[in-house]
């Protein structure tokens, strides 16, 4: 029973850390709410843009060949150039391949899109985890993830559906691509201007 109350404080106390680092949780709820978009918009866009349904289909296939890619690569490189930084730089990323689909108006366009966007998109889920265990040590880091994925979940059911409503006022996905782009780059600001979490102290597993 003891060792069960021990555990379940430990998971409190991960929960309260994450939601204090509001450095990671802004960045990654804001961020969150642009980087979906693609994966419910492409097709719809493309098909737009008198793609056939089947090349439509590739390209969505596309960035998940690139996310594949971005987290063995980048994850290796983020090793090397600091967890932190590279978070920066994946934000960065996402952000620019934003700004190629808000041009984009053929297939080719869109296949660049849709592999430089896979790659960051990729890094961005590798580098997170390993941001967290940085900042907090391994102590509760499976609860920290956790709470801080909770991030993510509001801006998967906010932001795609929000471009949606966009796209039916306006007939135009040139807004919700634009605002996409913006929630990424705001996201680069949180994360490169506010002071990192000092790490918790260690603590004793008796």
């Amino acid at each position: 029973m003891a060792v069960s109350t021990i555990r379940a404080g430990d998971q409190v106390v991960a929960l309260i850390t994450v939601f204090s680092c509001t450095r990671l949780y802004a960045a990654c709820l804001i961020c969150s709410f642009g980087v979906f978009v693609p994966f419910v918009h492409l097709v719809p866009l493309a098909r737009d843009h008198g793609i056939s349904a089947s090349t439509s289909a590739v390209l969505l296939g596309t960035i998940g060949i690139g996310s594949t890619a971005g987290r063995f690569f980048l994850g290796t490189i983020a090793d090397r150039m600091g967890r932190d930084r590279s978070l920066v730089v994946m934000f960065i990323g996402m952000a620019a391949s934003l700004a190629i689909w808000a041009l984009s108006a053929n297939t080719w366009i869109l296949a660049t899109f849709a592999r430089v966007f896979g790659v960051f998109y990729g890094g961005w889920v590798a580098v997170r985890p390993a941001v967290v265990t940085d900042a907090f040590g391994g102590r509760n880091v499976s609860g920290i993830i956790g709470a801080l994925y909770t991030s993510v979940a509001f801006g998967t059911l906010i932001g795609p559906s929000a471009a949606g409503m966009a796209f039916d006022l306006s007939h135009s996905y040139e807004l919700p691509i634009i605002a996409s782009a913006a929630s990424t780059i705001l996201a680069v600001v949180i994360v490169a201007v506010t002071p990192r979490s000092a790490s918790l102290p260690a603590r004793s597993v008796d």
